[in-house]
């Protein structure tokens, strides 16, 4: 739904064959381009496009005619059709073979910056060695590319951006000129810097007053390349302007695929050879979409935003071997001891054991028909918290001769209570047999070249889980470590299950099964557990929930706070009423609270909005009479809030609204307008104000500190009280 970046989701597609003279690629990362974030905030122009103009990835099919790729080939394209997808077309011409000296990560941020760079400052502005360039916001992708092939050219660089830090960087790179990007003062700061000659091109990305003041800096015969979309001029005004200048503008679409896959396909030559280097990158797992969209917008990148996505589902599972060795976690306990057992129907020899209590005469049960089967079985007993034992342990695996594989980490406590109950010893017990000792394990085997690293993580880290906070954080670090491992390149699986027949849950009593049962929730048999951790590992998955679960009976059970769109989406036709739009849940929240507390209820409302938006910490204090750009809200953020506000009132609202109500006091004052427009105030026959003036008053009143109250008060009784002959107020 284009306008608010909070309403990207991602939707179910079928696959399309490539036609003549396309690639299919099943992606691995996509670059992010300002592109995708203006079509998101429904601001670019023409009709909207798929999402994504360059992946790095494999190809998966090619089209008639196409021979210079194979399938099962590391590609990298660019104007790719849908580069967000499991499967992106693109043009043949602008798919070449990836660089093995580049990640994929790397790979997918090059192609859009580096072309159009390269086009705009070569083919458009024919900038030659020893002539000067000023590049706009030159430490974003398009301008750190463009700024690194000028210098290598031998051109002389002048840089704007908007940040001291992005400023800084530049700087670092040998840029000598580096002027602000939200001052018009670059302009004469240029000229003064070239002793008022001027650059003879302009890479400009930027609208508004800076195309005139970007013009002014060029010398005579200078050219003027545009690759913004959004403001630029027309010929004619340029021509009005300087008409000594040449003028183009960057337009990709309209380019000639061939010539731009000959460019393409030096420039990852030049990669190879070492010659150029990708520019710096921030990666956010596809699933984390929203947030990469938001963090362009807000401008707070340098280079490139890479998006990158899950791992493709092997076609067999990683196979156990039986000349290595697998460390299970947990062991004794009825979860790992069925994992063990699992790994020797697997075709595992050699097993480590860890557990509490591995010396016990119920450990020494747990591992004979493991040993009866001819399964060499190591029994260790430790703190899995500590660092240092789990070293220890890791590197007397190593000496045994058999190469460590793979990790099963099955180990954990429980140790419920409401927080009021809870003290750092009883949370440190539980996060470090969990969390602590999964973070340990990462770092003692990153180097070994694991096949297998899974952890056992619960659902309490997605669903309420009330009385057990530290497990769910506990939980919720396995989760992330294994999205930190994935993005390394290292094997992960974090596995989310719901109660099995066995392990922790045989301790719950039947009043909580009956309780499980009417919330929709069931349990997982041993079999069923193992089966689900199979076909996880098959798939290629990072992390997962397993969990037997009636959704309508769930939906049913939830409280209306806790009935999020995840659980609507899953309970389907259970759920009777669609979600309520945003205005009619602001008006059942402003409506719901007493008449002097409206307007605080609707700037409460505001605020998350606004925090969301410029990407704040929702605890952050807002001054309401401050104006939020000097929070940093710049003119693409006043956008998606103005789109925000606009779901609340419950209608479109004009693009000068952050103009004409700058601080969160002014936007509340428009938003209870819109809400609560009623009828001029009245007054009572005793001389009472109307309920509306009544509140506005109490509403004043409740933003002064006591000080300030006193002091009012005593103002008015001082103005009423009666007076005597002399005046004095008595």
């Amino acid at each position: 739904t284009p306008g608010v970046l909070d309403r990207l989701r991602f939707v179910p597609l079928a696959r399309q064959a490539p036609g003549p003279g396309q690639v299919e690629i099943r992606v691995e990362a996509s670059g992010l381009n300002f592109r995708d974030v203006l079509m998101a905030l429904d601001m670019y122009p023409g009709a909207p496009e798929p999402l994504g103009r360059e992946v790095a990835g494999t190809v998966s099919a090619v089209g008639p005619g196409v021979t210079h790729v194979a399938v099962g080939q590391p590609v990298v394209a660019a104007l790719t059709v849908g580069g967000f997808r499991t499967y992106a077309l693109a043009p043949a011409a602008l798919v070449a073979p990836r660089p093995p000296r580049l990640s994929p990560v790397e790979a997918a941020g090059l192609p859009i910056a580096f072309l159009t760079a390269e086009y705009a400052l070569f083919h458009l502005g024919r900038l030659r060695g020893g002539q000067r360039a000023l590049i706009h916001a030159a430490a974003g992708g398009v301008g750190l590319a463009a700024v690194q092939l000028a210098q290598k050219a031998g051109a002389e660089v002048f840089a704007t951006a908007g940040s001291p830090a992005k400023r800084a960087y530049l700087a670092s790179l040998g840029v000598r000129h580096v002027f602000d990007s939200r001052s018009l003062a670059f302009a004469e700061a240029v000229r003064g810097a070239t002793g008022g000659e001027g650059v003879d091109v302009v890479l400009n990305s930027l609208a508004g007053d800076f195309i005139p003041k970007s013009l002014d800096t060029l010398r005579q015969g200078g050219r003027f390349v545009e690759i913004g979309r959004a403001g630029i001029w027309t010929a004619a005004q340029v021509l009005a302007a300087r008409g000594d200048v040449a003028y183009a503008v960057m337009d990709a679409a309209a380019g000639d695929l061939r010539l731009f896959g000959t460019l393409f396909r030096r420039l990852l030559e030049r990669f190879e050879a070492g010659e150029l280097t990708p520019p710096p990158h921030t990666p956010f797992p596809l699933d984390q979409a929203v947030s990469a969209f938001r963090y362009m917008a807000q401008a707070r990148h340098m280079g490139k935003i890479v998006l990158v996505h899950p791992a493709p589902p092997a076609s067999e599972p990683p196979r156990v071997h039986g000349d290595g060795s697998y460390l299970v976690t947990g062991a004794f306990g009825a979860l790992g001891r069925r994992v063990a057992a699992w790994l020797v129907e697997q075709g595992a020899r050699h097993l480590v054991l860890v557990g509490r209590h591995a010396d016990s005469a119920e450990a020494a049960e747990a591992a004979r028909p493991l040993e009866e089967a001819g399964v060499r079985v190591t029994r260790v007993a430790g703190d899995l918290g500590d660092a240092g034992f789990v070293s220890r342990l890791v590197a007397g695996v190593a000496r045994e001769g058999a190469r460590l594989r793979g990790v099963f980490h099955a180990a954990g406590i429980v140790d419920d209570g409401v927080l009021e109950q809870q003290d750092a010893a009883r949370v440190r017990a539980v996060l470090a047999a969990k969390a602590a000792a999964a973070w340990a394990l990462h770092e003692a085997t990153a180097a070994l070249g694991l096949d297998l690293f899974v952890m056992f993580s619960s659902i309490t880290s997605q669903l309420p889980a009330p009385g057990q906070g530290s497990y769910a954080a506990a939980n919720a670090v396995l989760d992330a470590l294994a999205h930190h491992r994935r993005a390394r390149g290292l094997p992960a699986l974090t596995v989310n299950w719901g109660p099995w027949t066995e392990g922790m849950t045989t301790r719950v009593d039947a009043r909580d099964r009956q309780r499980w049962a009417q919330q929709g929730l069931g349990t997982i048999a041993p079999a069923q557990g193992l089966a689900a951790l199979e076909d996880l590992l098959r798939r290629g998955a990072t992390q997962a929930t397993v969990l037997p679960v009636d959704w309508r009976k769930r939906w049913a059970a939830l409280p209306a706070e806790a009935r999020a769109p995840l659980f609507a989406e899953l309970a389907g036709d259970a759920v009777a009423e669609p979600a309520p739009a945003a205005r009619a849940v602001l008006l059942r929240e402003a409506g719901e609270a007493p008449p002097n507390r409206r307007r605080g209820v609707v700037g409460g409302h505001l605020r998350t909005r606004a925090l969301r938006v410029l990407g704040l910490p929702s605890a952050e204090p807002i001054d309401p009479r401050r104006p939020l750009s000097e929070l940093g809200l710049d003119s693409l953020m006043a956008v998606e809030l103005r789109n925000a506000i606009g779901e609340s009132v419950g209608r479109a609202l004009p693009a000068t609204l952050l103009f004409k109500h700058p601080t969160l006091e002014a936007l509340t004052d428009f938003v209870m307008g819109e809400l609560f427009a009623a009828a001029p105030a009245e007054v009572d026959q005793t001389g009472a104000p109307a309920a509306s003036e009544t509140d506005a008053a109490l509403d004043a009143v409740a933003q002064l500190s006591a000080d300030e109250v006193r002091r009012l008060l005593a103002d008015e009784l001082q103005s009423v009280a009666p007076h005597g002959d002399g005046g004095e107020a008595r």
